[in-house]
């Protein structure tokens, strides 16, 4: 039994998956953050797993005790 193709097709089934270059992959990473930028962001920024809250001239800010023994102020 003959298999009627229409003209211009190709015998080949599907398409062929197209490759990925290197640039592209390296463009769908995510940016990650260095150390400072990630302690910065997390624990001053967000303030995640503060350990005190101090507030002063209307604002609140989430801190954590390491930081605070660092300054004289806090002693």
């Amino acid at each position: 039994m003959d298999v009627f193709e229409p003209t211009g097709s190709s015998s080949r089934r599907g398409k062929k998956r197209k490759s990925t270059s290197q640039t592209e992959v390296e463009s769908k990473k995510i940016a990650k953050l260095n150390t400072c930028e990630y302690v910065y962001e997390k624990l001053f920024v967000q303030g995640e797993d503060s350990d005190i809250t101090v507030a002063a001239c209307g604002r609140e800010w989430k801190v954590h005790k390491l930081y605070l023994k660092q300054a004289r102020f806090f002693e």
